[in-house]
């Protein structure tokens, strides 16, 4: 059975961070649609989830994957935004910022008061409390 689902996803595009955000966000409306009861919420979410099946089983490989290249250049501050928080939620010695400037996240010491800080790539300077 495994060889025949690999067989028939042999040349279709398959699943990427796009499709990941398409199906949680329907699976959150569906859950959402079940205390609002609301028409609308559960026709958004099954055109999310069908469209994230679409591009999955897709053959136009190039087509999705500048989809998701577009995507992830839209959502590029928010995701280095999450993944400073984190890193800051395991990391009790230490405080993540974003740089303004680059979007590089920046490691300082946690109790310092507030500080200037100032970014290893594009040497920019920011004031920020730890």
């Amino acid at each position: 059975m495994r060889e025949k689902l690999a067989r028939f996803m042999m040349g279709r595009y398959g699943n990427d961070y796009l499709n990941n955000v398409l199906i949680w966000s329907s699976l959150i409306l569906l859950v959402l649609n079940i205390f609002i009861n609301n028409s609308i919420l559960s026709l958004i979410a099954y055109v999310l989830w069908g469209y994230s099946i679409f591009r999955m089983f897709s053959r136009k490989i190039y087509l999705r994957s500048n989809e998701n290249i577009w995507f992830m250049a839209k959502t590029k501050k928010i995701r280095h935004h999450i993944s400073a928080i984190r890193k800051g939620m395991n990391d009790k010695m230490h405080r993540y910022f974003v740089c303004p400037g680059c979007g590089q996240i920046v490691r300082v010491p946690k109790g310092r008061g507030k500080i200037e800080i100032t970014c290893p790539s594009c040497h920019r300077h920011f004031d920020r409390k730890s």
